[in-house]
């Protein structure tokens, strides 16, 4: 698929920095907690944000150590 049609998960801290962009595939992304650097971030809040075509959601997920 082109660019334009990928959907990508994009994670940020409380803080509103992104860590991490993951390609969703088949509806789903999986996140091993790692930031795009490959460090292991800390336990706390994050939030995961999609865009599509149809409309963009925001989640708050809990990252346990």
């Amino acid at each position: 698929p082109s660019s334009e049609q990928t959907t990508h998960l994009r994670i940020y801290d409380p803080a509103g920095r992104l860590v991490r962009t993951l390609e969703v595939v088949g509806g789903a992304a999986e996140w091993d907690g790692r930031d795009a650097a490959g460090r292991r971030l800390g336990a706390g809040i994050y939030f995961c944000r999609v865009v599509t075509g149809a409309g963009a959601r925001t989640t708050k997920v809990v990252l346990l150590n």
